[in-house]
């Protein structure tokens, strides 16, 4: 804190010519003085107004010259000389010549450290000072030292206050400081000129003095919410002006006051409605010159593009090379090793169906059909089987997704499968994410074919679907529905290869098809869980991301063979 460029105030003159005044009188002294530093002079601040001062109030003394003050001050600590005749330092200085032989002193210091001068007394005799006077002097050293404080504080705050004022005034950006109740303590020139009134009309008032009662309530309700919420806000609005309605970019963050308790808003507002017009020129500019320009760029672009595309696809091949000689191994022992054999039993049993038609019954027939049955179930467990595998490898592209849509196409696709069926649709707001748009549809798929299967003995299934919001850059979603649901402890299994809770005579199935859910996402940067319990439904929580992925995960969060 700087030192005050100001006089003293009158008040606090007054307030210490009263010290002194008291000091030489409890003290029994002929002089107290205040002295100030104001090189290359030491000049009298107050003197005590007693018989025998030989101290003026206007006394000045050049420093460099013995004085018991000076030394205080060039020493910074306190100073007793009992007796100077005694003293060679002080025996021949001015204070001795006019008969002050007696001394005792304290430094006076602003906040900054920096001397003020000193407060002291003096003595036409001998004077040893008793530790009561010394403790008295002190006190009043804190007392003055206190006020210089104060002096100081108070002028740094008018200096801030005229700067920040300077500041306001020179800004072409309105700027106000509004109270818990609204209403405005500060009104700089640029919103007075946007208001179209000056700033003492509206000093005082509330908002509703400048833009009127529907959109004053509209402003105070976001007042109100940045002084509960503690926090800043800032928004585009559109306001009436006294040159028509702008656009500004206006910010409101609390204010508060030296006990950091919210007492108000201040705000600032940015006219940008010129901005905006001239970005909306710009781009429509740039759109009909990208336009004319398209066809002479095209097989330029087209290059650039394929060999960007080009590099990419080389640098993924060196990434997943290792994954796709697995994947074909796999392929091929599953398309060879397995469906062969399966084919054969699948045809002999069609000929064996064929040559016995009419001649079995009972349990020949029901062993030949469930043997069929069997066979079919078989394929396509393999066929789900290889569609996980490649899951997981297969190469994705990053588009914008409108998650509505798609649910509600796939809910459309259903018709034919819930015919006759009693279902009642809750389908909520849903935001759009960004992935690979035929892996997202999988996911919607398998989930809301489980809702559907699960609540085939409700009557009504109920099935909703819905957002709870978005975190850290992913929706939250959810599909519930009031189906046979399961045991929760029993969740660990759910989403792992062939895992299934329910028995296939009740509800039929491959157990793949949450786990290729559960992959899809984890590629996405996104996971997926379960809440339910037996006969009371279930409800399956995912995630997705919102916002572009610097890279597309492309290997698997669990282990492949899990």
């Amino acid at each position: 804190m700087s030192q005050p460029k100001t006089e003293i105030p009158a008040e606090t003159i007054q307030k210490w010519q009263e010290i002194v005044n008291l000091l030489a009188e409890i003290i029994q002294v002929p002089a107290a003085l205040v002295m100030r530093a104001d090189p290359p002079d030491l000049a009298a601040v107050v003197v005590s107004q007693t018989e025998g001062n030989p101290y003026s109030p206007t006394a000045r003394a050049t420093l460099d010259t013995g004085l018991y003050c000076e030394t205080v001050m060039s020493g910074r600590a306190p100073l007793h000389v009992q007796d100077a005749l005694k003293n060679e330092a002080f025996a021949n200085g001015p204070d001795a010549k006019l008969g002050m032989v007696s001394y005792l002193g304290y430094p006076l210091a602003w906040p900054n450290g920096e001397i003020f001068g000193t407060i002291c007394v003096l003595d036409r005799k001998e004077n040893t000072f008793s530790d009561a006077g010394r403790k008295l002097l002190n006190q009043f050293r804190a007392v003055l030292e206190a006020d210089l404080k104060s002096w100081a504080a108070k002028e740094a705050w008018q200096r801030s206050h005229q700067l920040f004022e300077a500041v306001a005034d020179g800004t072409t950006d309105a700027m106000f400081v509004k109270d818990r109740e609204g209403r405005y303590l500060f009104f700089n020139k640029a919103a007075a000129y946007f208001a179209g009134k000056p700033a003492e009309e509206v000093l005082g008032n509330d908002v509703s003095c400048v833009f009127g009662e529907e959109v004053a309530r509209k402003i105070h309700a976001r007042e109100l919410r940045v002084m509960e919420s503690g926090k800043a806000e800032t928004e585009e609005e559109t306001m009436p002006t006294a040159g028509g309605n702008r656009t500004f970019l206006v910010t409101r963050t609390p204010y508060r006051d030296e006990t950091g308790n919210i007492v108000g808003v201040i705000g600032i507002a940015r006219d940008i409605t010129d901005h905006i017009r001239i970005e909306e020129a710009h781009r429509e500019f740039s759109q009909r010159a990208a336009a004319a320009a398209a066809t002479r760029k095209l097989n330029g672009e087209l290059e650039l593009r394929v060999k960007k595309r080009t590099a990419e696809l080389e640098a993924a091949n060196k990434e997943l090379e290792t994954a796709n000689k697995e994947l074909e191994a796999f392929s091929y022992s599953v398309s060879h090793d397995l469906r062969a054999p399966l084919r054969h039993v699948r045809s002999y049993v069609e000929m064996l169906q064929r040559a016995t038609v009419g001649k079995l019954e009972g349990k020949p027939l029901r062993y030949l059909n469930t043997i069929a049955e069997a066979s079919d179930e078989m394929a396509r467990l393999i066929d789900d089987l290889l569609a996980f595998s490649r899951m997981s490898r297969s190469e994705m592209s990053e588009h914008v997704i409108y998650i509505d849509q798609l649910v509600r196409q796939t809910v459309r696709g259903m018709d034919v499968a819930v015919q006759g069926r009693n279902i009642v649709w809750k389908i909520g707001a849903l935001p759009s994410v960004v992935g690979d748009e035929a892996m997202i549809r999988q996911v919607i798929k398998n989930l809301i074919d489980n809702a559907v299967k699960y609540t085939r003995p409700r009557d009504p299934a109920i099935i909703e679907i819905g957002c709870e919001g978005e975190e850290h850059g992913l929706a939250n979603f959810f599909i519930r529905d009031n189906g046979v649901g399961f045991d929760l402890q029993y969740a660990s299994k759910l989403f792992g290869v062939f895992q299934r809770l329910h028995r296939p005579e009740e509800f039929e199935g491959t157990g793949i098809g949450l786990a290729t859910v559960k992959r899809i996402l984890n590629r996405h940067g996104g996971d997926i869980r379960a809440d339910s319990a037996p006969d009371r439904g279930a409800t399956f929580f995912f995630t997705l991301g919102t916002r572009p992925q610097p890279r597309l995960i492309h290997l698997e969060k669990e282990k492949c063979n899990s």
